[in-house]
């Protein structure tokens, strides 16, 4: 078997080699340890440096001496290290190898799953906003690069006293660079690119001493919202201001139309109360009772007291028609009647309204409707009483049949010649206006 005595100089040389290799591994794994403050770590690199350098320190001097004490028989067996087999090196070696290696997994293992100085400051160094650590002198333990950037920015130097950094930016002494600016009773700094940074300062309890931590954060996204939603509310509140003074305007306006609405039924009932009164008064044979005209003027009195309920007629097309004819007056209707409910209002209006006019000024018998219908509903009123001598000035009753129309989208025309005629327009369906802008509120 070969022995280490047999070797060359050159396979001694890179044996020795290896061994060195191996020992300065070794002692940076174990200097590694020692900055690490592991001391698990530590024990074991120092241990397998130990072995290492014994067999070195051994392998430099080939011809020392081991001793073996045999007990049994007390003699004393001599050996020496340049005896020893090459298989025997090899495996010293490349057990050494091994621990070796097992070292430097360990510390790598160590470095990734340990949080680390080196590792804080990367993180730290990551951030998008700017972050610094100092003491209650100003000294800076840690800042990252933000932090950095922006006090260069803003001062023209670098970042080396916490506190005077913080004065600077408190008192507004940096105004040549940023403008200064409030969101949320916060101090905001509004840069040369228009980024708006907000600074916060916080102490910090430690264990052994009190650290101060200077924030900076990007809120240029937060503070446009702000303002848009500021802009927003301030249109929302002059719409409030608009949607309160339709409100009191709408309260006026039906006021006004359940004034008009009251006038227009009390002209309509004094107007069937004087029909009926004048139709008593000229009638040859006793088909009108005194007592029903009594009760007529009755309801009329209690109505202008307002003790009188105003009663909605079930039918009011066939009490329209009852009421001419005890005035003496027939109705004669061409065309179908619009079974629509604010069309058969307005046309009720207007039918009472020619009625009353009819037998007031005209002594007429007969009462005409011609009733068309093609996109909207014309309504043309005639009578076989007396033609009117002069323009018909339009009173109380045609006046407030008027405006009553032309709220629901109507319209209405008196023509004298060759006949009186009242031409009255109906909407399709209802149509409410705005009093105050007179446009259609549907749009």
């Amino acid at each position: 078997m070969t022995t280490v005595s047999q070797m060359s100089d050159v396979t001694r040389g890179m044996i020795l080699l290896c061994l060195y290799g191996l020992f300065l591994l070794q002692f940076g794994c174990m200097m590694t340890g020692v900055w690490k403050k592991e001391k698990t770590k530590l024990k074991y690199c120092l241990s397998v440096l130990v072995i290492t350098g014994i067999v070195l320190l051994s392998f430099r001097d080939v011809n020392q001496k081991l001793f073996f004490n045999r007990l049994s028989d007390g003699k004393i067996i001599e050996m020496k290290i340049s005896q020893l087999p090459i298989c025997g090196v090899i495996l010293i070696l490349l057990s050494l190898t091994i621990l070796t290696g097992i070292m430097i997994w360990h510390l790598i293992h160590y470095e990734r799953s340990t949080l680390t100085k080196s590792a804080i400051k990367e993180s730290v160094e990551c951030l998008p906003m700017g972050l610094c650590f100092f003491t209650e002198q100003g000294f800076i333990l840690l800042s990252n690069w933000k932090m950095e950037q922006i006090c260069q920015e803003l001062t023209g130097k670098d970042l080396q006293n916490g506190n005077v950094f913080w004065a600077r930016l408190s008192r507004d002494q940096i105004t040549n660079h940023a403008e200064p600016v409030w969101y949320e009773r916060t101090h905001c700094l509004r840069m040369k690119n228009g980024e708006i940074w907000s600074f916060e300062k916080q102490l910090l309890k430690m264990d052994t001493k009190d650290v101060w931590q200077l924030t900076a954060v990007n809120i240029s996204k937060l503070y446009q919202l702000s303002q848009q939603l500021k802009k927003e509310n301030s249109q929302l509140t002059e719409m409030n201001q608009r949607l309160r003074q339709h409100g009191e305007n709408m309260d006026a306006y039906v006021r006004s139309r359940e004034i008009l609405e009251t006038k227009i039924r009390i002209h309509k009932e004094m107007g069937q109360a004087l029909l009926a009164s004048r139709a008593y008064l000229t009638q040859t044979e006793s088909v009108i009772e005194k007592e029903s005209v009594r009760k007529r003027w009755e309801y009329v009195v209690l109505l202008l007291k307002k003790e009188a309920e105003i009663s909605e007629e079930k039918n009011e097309w066939k009490q329209f028609i009852k009421t001419a004819e005890d005035a003496g007056v027939k109705i004669i209707v061409h065309g179908d009647i619009p079974t629509e409910e604010k069309q058969m209002e307005l046309l009720m209006a207007a039918a009472a309204e020619t009625l009353t006019n009819a037998v007031r000024h005209g002594g007429a018998d007969q009462l005409r409707i011609e009733i068309q219908h093609v996109t909207n509903w014309n309504i043309f009123f005639t009578n076989n009483g007396k033609k009117p001598e002069s323009i018909v000035t339009e009173g109380g009753g045609l006046g407030s049949l008027r405006i009553r129309l032309e709220q629901s989208g109507g319209s209405m025309n008196i023509f004298t010649k060759p006949e009186f005629v009242l031409a009255v327009t109906l909407p399709e369906k209802g149509v409410e206006y705005d009093t105050n802008s007179s446009t259609d509120c549907r749009r």
